[in-house]
Protein backbone atom coordinates (compact mmCIF):
# COMPACT_ATOMS: atom_id res chain seq x y z
CA UNK A 1 0.00 0.00 0.00
CA UNK A 2 1.50 3.25 -0.96
CA UNK A 3 0.69 6.69 1.13
CA UNK A 4 0.91 10.28 -0.61
CA UNK A 5 1.19 13.24 2.07
CA UNK A 6 -0.75 16.63 1.63
CA UNK A 7 1.05 19.44 2.04
CA UNK A 8 1.96 23.33 1.31
CA UNK A 9 3.86 24.31 -1.90
CA UNK A 10 5.98 27.22 0.03
CA UNK A 11 9.21 27.93 -2.86
CA UNK A 12 9.68 26.67 -6.67
CA UNK A 13 13.34 26.22 -8.10
CA UNK A 14 12.60 26.61 -11.85
CA UNK A 15 15.18 24.97 -14.14
CA UNK A 16 14.96 24.80 -18.22
CA UNK A 17 14.02 21.12 -18.03
CA UNK A 18 10.50 20.98 -16.96
CA UNK A 19 11.12 17.10 -15.41
CA UNK A 20 13.42 19.03 -13.03
CA UNK A 21 11.61 21.55 -11.47
CA UNK A 22 11.64 21.30 -7.62
CA UNK A 23 9.44 22.49 -5.00
CA UNK A 24 9.73 23.17 -0.78
CA UNK A 25 6.57 21.83 0.65
CA UNK A 26 5.65 21.72 3.87
CA UNK A 27 4.51 19.17 5.93
CA UNK A 28 3.28 20.98 9.06
CA UNK A 29 6.33 21.76 10.69
CA UNK A 30 8.92 19.79 8.19
CA UNK A 31 9.91 21.28 4.87
CA UNK A 32 11.16 19.02 2.32
CA UNK A 33 12.47 19.14 -1.29
CA UNK A 34 10.01 17.48 -3.84
CA UNK A 35 10.11 17.18 -7.46
CA UNK A 36 7.32 18.55 -9.21
CA UNK A 37 7.47 17.07 -12.42
CA UNK A 38 4.23 15.47 -12.41
CA UNK A 39 2.48 18.98 -11.29
CA UNK A 40 3.62 21.23 -13.82
CA UNK A 41 0.58 23.95 -13.31
CA UNK A 42 1.78 23.65 -9.42
CA UNK A 43 2.01 27.34 -7.80
CA UNK A 44 2.93 29.00 -4.71
CA UNK A 45 0.52 28.63 -1.95
CA UNK A 46 -1.24 24.94 -3.68
CA UNK A 47 -1.58 22.16 -1.93
CA UNK A 48 -0.02 19.19 -2.99
CA UNK A 49 -0.10 15.09 -2.84
CA UNK A 50 3.64 14.01 -2.58
CA UNK A 51 4.45 10.55 -2.39
CA UNK A 52 7.94 9.58 -1.62
CA UNK A 53 9.77 12.77 -2.97
CA UNK A 54 7.24 13.10 -6.18
CA UNK A 55 4.42 15.79 -6.36
CA UNK A 56 1.59 13.71 -7.70
CA UNK A 57 -1.61 15.88 -7.85
CA UNK A 58 -2.43 19.29 -6.98
CA UNK A 59 -5.39 19.28 -4.36
CA UNK A 60 -8.43 21.02 -5.35
CA UNK A 61 -8.75 24.56 -3.92
CA UNK A 62 -12.17 22.84 -1.69
CA UNK A 63 -9.53 20.98 -0.23
CA UNK A 64 -7.03 23.24 0.57
CA UNK A 65 -7.60 24.46 3.90
CA UNK A 66 -4.88 23.55 7.07
CA UNK A 67 -5.27 20.49 8.58
CA UNK A 68 -6.24 22.02 11.57
CA UNK A 69 -9.40 23.13 10.42
CA UNK A 70 -10.28 19.73 9.02
CA UNK A 71 -12.43 17.65 10.78
CA UNK A 72 -12.62 14.05 9.05
CA UNK A 73 -14.64 12.74 11.84
CA UNK A 74 -16.73 14.81 12.78
CA UNK A 75 -20.16 13.66 13.31
CA UNK A 76 -19.27 10.20 14.26
CA UNK A 77 -19.57 8.10 17.09
CA UNK A 78 -16.58 8.16 19.74
CA UNK A 79 -15.64 4.15 19.82
CA UNK A 80 -16.86 2.31 23.04
CA UNK A 81 -14.66 3.50 25.81
CA UNK A 82 -13.42 6.54 24.41
CA UNK A 83 -14.53 10.25 25.34
CA UNK A 84 -16.39 12.12 23.13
Amino acid sequence: MCLAVPGELVSIEEHADPLWRLGAVRFGGVLRQVSLACVPEARLGDRLLVHVGLALAVLPAEENQPFAEQQPFAGQQPFAGQQP
